[in-house]
């Protein structure tokens, strides 16, 4: 029998993935990272319900603090790059650093699983990410900085399912956990708690306030209370009244100036900078250059694109919002992930 261990987040993907592995006769067991720090008012984990999960599964589940961890390669960097106004994107760096990179490391077997719905095919000594089932759940953007010698060992069981069977099977085995009347999709960064972001970096960002100007009229149309808040392409939240809406076009930070435009237009731009990337796929990470789809944003359209390697620039066929601190993501004509990196222009 086939040993595997399951990242277990106390929800309900996760849930169904250990479910689906047992019926196929895995011998499963499970981890849950806790993270619990009273200075940063940080607590994330339900042992409650992992251990009423467990019963219902009947599998091992061990409990790790991975507070240290956790701090120090997520949730630090983050308020590091909140505070420079830049909007980062915690869960990609979380799944490099700690739910795939930390989590092989508790493995002694390294056969681990996950509940994310994606494809892995293993073709030609190379690992292929493919879309899943469910196209409105693909998950590919969040994991394109996880290494391939991690990847070879995973497994997604729901990368052929959709989300509503997998709602639908949890509420049959666990109705008690995941009803269908009470169940609600996880939308919130995991070290939220169901606070609103601003109001949770608030405790650690000073407040700085600043100008709202109108790019176009270059009008002064209110103040801002820290440009951390604001994402480039943003929409709600400006609150400056008047006649709108209004996006936010960009940031001024050395004299913490926000620039906005009612012209959507004039936010989206055909060129965008980015970091050094990061490849899965290894045929691509020896050119200079390539054409492929992108995607500037979890659950954004992908745009027709041309990548210059050595100048780290993307060439887009289309105006696209590119917000820096975000990712940009590669994937090839026929829909399989290259790689991709951090946007900074």
């Amino acid at each position: 029998m086939k040993q595997i261990t399951v990242l277990m987040s106390g929800g309900i993907d996760s849930f169904v993935s250990a479910l689906i592995l047992k019926r196929k006769r895995y011998h499963v067991s499970g981890l849950h990272f806790v993270v619990n720090s009273k200075e940063l008012q940080l607590h994330i984990g339900n042992k409650k319900t992992i251990n009423e999960i467990s019963k219902i599964l009947q599998i091992d589940i061990e409990i790790i603090d991975i507070t240290k961890e956790f701090v120090s390669n997520v949730f630090e960097k983050t308020i590091d790059t909140y505070k420079k106004g830049i909007t980062p994107n915690p869960c990609i760096i979380c799944n490099q650093t700690i739910k795939f990179g930390h989590f092989i490391k508790n493995v002694p077997h390294k056969q681990i699983a996950t509940g994310h719905y994606v494809k892995l095919l293993k073709e030609n000594n190379e690992i292929k990410l493919l879309a899943p089932r469910d196209k409105l759940k693909d998950q590919r953007y969040f994991l394109y900085r996880v290494s391939p010698s991690i990847l070879q060992n995973c497994n997604f069981p729901l990368g052929i399912t959709k989300k509503s069977e997998v709602v639908n099977l949890a509420n049959t085995r666990a109705p008690q956990l995941f009803s269908t009347d009470t169940y609600k999709a996880s939308s919130d960064l995991c070290f939220l708690a169901h606070t609103h972001i601003n109001k949770f970096l608030a405790k650690f960002i000073k407040s700085r306030p600043g100008k709202i100007i109108d790019l176009d009229s270059k009008r002064i149309l209110g103040k801002h209370t820290g440009l951390w808040k604001f994402t480039e392409g943003q929409r709600k939240g400006i609150q400056i009244g008047g006649v709108g809406p209004f996006f936010v076009h960009s940031k001024n930070i050395a004299n913490d100036i926000l620039y906005v435009t009612q012209h959507i237009t004039k936010v989206k731009n055909c060129l965008i900078r980015f970091t050094k990337p990061k490849f899965l796929l290894k045929t691509y990470s020896h050119t200079k250059a390539f054409a492929c789809n992108i995607q500037t944003r979890y659950g954004a359209p992908k745009v027709q694109a041309r990548i210059n390697v050595n100048k780290c620039t993307i060439k887009t066929n289309q105006p696209t919002i590119a917000s820096p601190g975000q990712s940009v993501v590669f994937y090839t004509k026929d829909d399989i992930l290259i790689g991709g990196g951090i946007i900074v222009s």
